[in-house]
């Protein structure tokens, strides 16, 4: 997987990756295994910064220090 791969950053936007679930979790267990943090510049979309996993999440939040969920 290659940082510059539209297909990619484009099926994570996509709502129909979302609702196959083997390709969803296809996608996102190659995520995590090779890019965990990924640069995404997906079509019609503004670039952004999706995290595969939540051990991830200080990596993309500097001074993140705890999330808290109400409830």
């Amino acid at each position: 997987m290659t940082g510059t791969d539209k297909s990619i950053d484009n099926a994570i936007v996509n709502p129909k990756t979302y609702a196959h679930v083997d390709e969803f979790h296809r996608l996102f267990t190659q995520l995590r295994k090779e890019e965990p943090v990924r640069w995404t510049e997906p079509d019609g979309f503004r670039p952004f910064w999706p995290a595969s996993t939540t051990s991830n999440w200080p990596a993309t939040r500097p001074g993140w220090k705890r999330v808290s969920f109400p409830g």
